[in-house]
């Protein structure tokens, strides 16, 4: 499910800690169950086709934490009269663009995780847009995934707006405008039907969406999709697995912040 709530975003920021020197690490499921296939993989000496499976989707997520470090670096270089207005306009539009063009990748890559821990890897459509279709025939999907799996999948519908978005930039020809500030990056993707439409929470104002809050809001979804695949996963295959690992990168520092501020503009459960 996307984060709705603050207490939404508190479950995310639970799987991060501070690092003595000042940089973020995160643990959470998938983390560990990267861990424990590698330990698996190592002891056999074999590939395991599901822990390349569950590189490639990290791999993918740290491009996304990427382009949201490279935003926030462009500001700096901004601020301290290193970059351009204009071409800091256009480089936030380029950023724009990747970010939903990976965003629609890596839910591929879910998708191959995912048929590589079904019963019938070889039956599980390897798009994500083609795996959610699939799971409409309730009864083969959920045998094939089993229930844990099948609702991990249906809860990820906010797909198809990342989808529609994508398409209108790779195909429809879509005009991407951005519109930096030392506050936040604004943007709006105009593509007739299959323009950016994001939660009202996100919203600059009534044209524009906040990139900064875009992203956190959508790599926190993400956080709390990949904690409960793991968890899954380290249950089935590990009997809940022993290792404690922690992963370190550039941009967790930055995500918190921004998660921090997305909080802010979001409901207590309770109202």
């Amino acid at each position: 499910m996307p984060i709705k709530t603050r207490e939404d975003v508190d479950a995310v920021l639970g799987h991060f800690r501070a690092e003595p020197g000042g940089s973020v690490s995160l643990t959470d499921g998938l983390v560990r169950l990267s861990s424990e296939l590698h330990v698996r993989s190592a002891m056999r000496n074999d590939a395991d086709p599901l822990l390349a499976a569950v590189r490639r989707l990290t791999a993918a997520h740290s491009t996304l934490v990427t382009i949201l470090e490279r935003s926030e670096w462009q500001k700096g270089a901004a601020q301290s009269g290193h970059l351009d207005h204009t071409l800091w306009m256009f480089f936030s539009s380029c950023d724009v663009e990747h970010y939903f063009v990976a965003l629609r990748s890596l839910f591929d890559e879910l998708a191959i995780v995912c048929g590589r821990a079904s019963v019938r890897s070889d039956q599980c459509p390897a798009s994500f847009n083609e795996l959610l279709s699939w799971c409409d025939n309730q009864h083969r999907s959920r045998r094939l995934l089993g229930p844990e799996l099948f609702a991990l999948i249906t809860d990820c519908r906010w797909f198809h707006g990342i989808r529609d978005t994508r398409d209108g930039i790779i195909h429809y020809g879509a005009l991407t405008l951005a519109i930096p500030s030392f506050e936040t990056i604004s943007f709006k993707v105009h593509a007739g039907h299959r323009s950016s439409v994001v939660p009202a929470e996100l919203m600059t104002n009534e044209h524009v969406a906040d990139f900064e809050l875009f992203m956190a809001w959508t790599l926190g979804s993400l956080e709390l999709t990949f904690h409960r695949l793991g968890q899954h996963l380290l249950q089935r295959e590990f009997g809940g697995g022993t290792l404690e690992v922690f992963s370190s990168r550039y941009g967790y520092g930055v995500l918190l912040g921004y998660l921090r501020r997305l909080q802010e503009r979001l409901p207590s459960a309770a109202s």
